[in-house]
């Protein structure tokens, strides 16, 4: 009687599992139901890279300017040590690369701000800073990460030029910045 009933309770199992893999063999529709949710890149930034003093400066000892980049990429302080500059009208011209290193989203650049630093009323009084290059009509491409192909970027072309010099040795700064806007990359 127990042999009797093992072999009803094999056979049975056995007939579930070859229903089972049939019923699997011969259905080909899978319905999978669930949620989808999206959730912002939080990580878009753009940064500032390579900055230099260019050749076109009419300064006498432009090897001295440092560069510093503040809390993020898209912040970079300029110090201008006293002795750059020896007379009014001089100029010194600082280029710098701005790259969307971002994979996700395009970069609408919004006209940079120029804030003068702990020096401001000195700065400000004796510093006029312009820039060229990165403005409101510029949108930097995706990145998109294809061998050989870098991120999309922009020159940026500060002038500082100094409108009087100073009665004493002082050291002049100021920091530049700027922010953009993330655009959706439909075109992918």
């Amino acid at each position: 009687m127990k042999n009797r009933r093992f072999t009803i309770v094999a056979f049975l199992l056995v007939a579930v599992i070859a229903l089972s893999v049939g019923f699997a063999t011969i259905t080909r529709k899978l319905e999978a139901h669930g949620n989808v949710y999206l959730t912002l890149d939080d990580t878009f930034a753009l940064k500032l890279v390579n900055p230099k003093v260019d050749d076109s400066s009419t300064t006498s000892n432009n090897n001295t300017v440092t560069f510093e980049k503040a809390t993020n990429d898209t912040v970079l302080n300029v110090t201008v040590p006293a002795g750059v500059f020896d007379a009014a009208d001089e100029t010194l011209v600082v280029k710098v690369t701005v790259e969307n290193q971002n994979a996700q989203y395009k970069a609408k650049l919004q006209t940079p701000t120029i804030t003068y630093g702990s020096t401001g009323a000195v700065s400000s009084n004796y510093l006029e800073v312009t820039s060229a290059g990165v403005d409101e009509s510029k949108v930097l491409a995706v990145s998109d990460g294809t061998a050989g192909s870098g991120p999309d970027t922009a020159e940026w072309t500060i002038t500082v030029k100094l409108k009087a010099v100073p009665v004493s040795n002082v050291e002049l700064s100021f920091t530049l910045g700027f922010e953009a806007e993330a655009q959706e990359n439909l075109n992918s």
